[in-house]
Formats: C-alpha cells, structure tokens, sequence
C-alpha cells in the first residue's frame, strides 16, 4: 500500500471493535458494581433515581424502601448508553479513506517527471515522455505559423502544467491523509478514555495516581504552507494547508499525554455518577475536538479548489496558457485550406 499513513493493527477492523466493545462492557460492569459497593456512590444514585422520582415517599417507610430495592435490582438500566455511546467509535473506519488516497498516489505517478534549467520536462510515464520530442520534431519537419503557434502555445507551455498537475494530486492527497491520521487518533482517544475511565471508577475519590484518570482528546494535525511554489515561479502559497508529513511525523497515534492535545481534563470524581457524567462529557468534547479537525482539512481543500480557480479563470476568458491550462491552438479551428498553407513539411 502507497499510502502515507497505516493504520496501527490494533486500530483496524474487527480487532479494534472487538477491543472497543469488551472494555466498554468492563466499564458498565465497573460502574454498577462500584454504584452498590461505594456508599457515596450509592447514597448518590438513591438520591437521583428514588428521592427525585418518589418524592411523596417518607425517607426510612417500607414503600420507600420497596422503591430502593427496585432500584437495587434495575441499577444496569442506569448504565446502558455506556456501550452504545462507545460504539460510535467504530465509524468512521479511517481506512476507508485509503481507495482516495490510492488514486491520487496513482494519478501523481502519471505526472511524475523533471524540468531542466530550460524548461524542458522528461516525464517518468512512458505515455507523456514524448512531450518534448514533439517539439523537436515539430522544428526539424515542419515550418508554417500553425507549427511555431502549436510549439509555442501547447508543447512548451505542457511541460509547465504536467509537473503543476503532478502537485496538485500530491497536495490533496497529502490532505485526504490528514483526514485518515484524524480517524486513527479519533479511535485511540476512545480507548485511552475507556482505560481512564475505568481506572476512575475503580479508583473514586483517589488522590494517590491522578494522572490515570486523565484523559486527552486528539492531538492537532498539523499545519503549514505546504503549497509551495509550483514551475515557472507561479505559487498557490496564498493558502494555509495540513502537513501530512508532519502529522505522521509526530505519530499517528500519540501518547494520551501528547502536548499538542486539543482538550484534556480529568475523569475521575468522588461518586459513580461524577465519571459518569464526566464520560458522557468526555465523548461530546472527543466528537467536538474531531470535528475542528475535519474543518481543517475541508478548509484546506476548499482552499485549494479556491487557488487552481482563481489560476485557471484568466487563461481560460483570455485563451491563455496558464499553470493549469492550456491555450487552444491554432489547429484545433483549422481548415484543411488553412492547414495545408501555414504547416508544410520542410524540403
């Protein structure tokens, strides 16, 4: 596979849903057993779930009490969104994306070639490394306007626009890569916060090791002008895009303390119903932080859409070559008249 990032194994498939969904399930556990074994837990619950509900019942009556022990056996009910809530975790799969950036590594390979100090351009494919040779034989065979304007307008202008096109399925490719290091962050996150989650639980009201019970969402993609200039000094730098090198550089999935985190706080709370809550903040902080970033990366490819547009529309109204456009030549209105007087073959 071409693509720049991989997915790290225990990221991928039914690995990583197998994986999600069993410590989601430890986390349900956890927190019904800590609800009726801890007395602050416990004591909490009966207030939210019998007092509020029941408020006619006198604390200590024997319909009170009726209600704690309904409570006592239906406590799982309270704790039935933990799986579901982490099962949103499965999708987006970040290597879906991986069919996009196979095709624009593919179509990056067919512009793939160098320009010379001239402007000459030999390109790598095999069915565009005659882009120069036509020229050269153009100028040793023929003679007329309509082959100075066809060598002038189209062929060298060509071995501009090939290496541009080249960049351009490059750079998107670079960002639909961010995307995917996105989603491989996206599902390291949920299960660093399962594993926070689940130490605050068992651990309530513990000062000795906070740090466990800290959690961060995923880490900033990062940023730069990767546009750079393109041949013949012309440049789409206007635009601030993601570095896909760079983001794979810092890891793909980086430690849960990794400093570049968009948010971090603590899980952990004196009762089952602080983590609880603090979860459920938890996941909607994750999802937040995600989307920031998928902002990011349509921004940078509105960004780029904006660029090539802004490049194209003069050469196209004026019928000019451009970085990424072409003029159409002479030729392409010719009559069989008009062609036989301005290209004859050389004698």
């Amino acid at each position: 596979m071409s693509n720049l990032a991989r997915t790290p194994a225990h990221l991928v498939g039914n690995a990583y849903v197998s994986a999600l969904t069993g410590k989601a399930t430890q986390l349900r556990d956890a927190l019904i057993q800590q609800t009726l074994k801890d007395y602050a837990s416990w004591e909490r619950s009966i207030e939210e779930n019998v007092i509020r509900r029941h408020p006619e019942l006198r604390i200590g009556t024997q319909d009170y009490m009726q209600q704690v022990e309904v409570f006592r056996g239906q406590i799982g009910d309270a704790f039935d969104w933990v799986v579901p809530a982490f099962e949103t975790f499965v999708t987006p799969d970040p290597d879906d994306i991986d069919p996009a950036i196979e095709m624009l590594g593919t179509i990056q390979g067919w512009f793939d070639g160098d320009v010379d100090t001239a402007n000459n351009w030999t390109g790598a494919n095999p069915a565009l490394e005659r882009v120069n040779l036509v020229g050269a034989e153009m100028v040793a065979g023929w003679k007329g306007s309509f082959t100075d304007n066809f060598i002038d307008h189209f062929v060298t202008p060509l071995a501009t626009v090939l290496p541009n096109q080249r960049n351009l399925a490059q750079l998107v490719r670079e960002q639909f890569t961010c995307n995917k290091v996105i989603y491989i962050q996206r599902r390291q996150s949920a299960m660093d916060l399962l594993d926070a989650a689940f130490y605050a639980t068992q651990n309530l009201d513990n000062e000795s090791d906070v740090d466990a019970a800290k959690w961060a969402t995923i880490a900033a993609v990062a940023v730069g002008t990767t546009l750079g200039p393109f041949v013949a000094g012309w440049g789409i730098g206007l635009a601030l895009m993601l570095d896909a090198g760079g983001t794979i550089a810092q890891g793909l999935v980086p430690d849960k303390e990794e400093k570049n985190a968009i948010t971090r706080f603590n899980i952990g709370g004196r009762t089952t119903a602080d983590v609880a809550a603090n979860i459920t903040t938890a996941i909607s902080a994750l999802e937040r932080d995600t989307y920031s970033q998928e902002q990011q990366v349509a921004n940078a490819l509105r960004d780029i859409t904006r660029v090539i547009e802004s490049l194209r529309r003069p050469s196209l109204v004026s019928n000019t070559s451009g970085p990424f456009s072409l003029e159409r030549s002479a030729l392409a209105d010719a009559t069989a008249t008009e062609l036989t007087r301005n290209m004859q073959p050389k004698r």
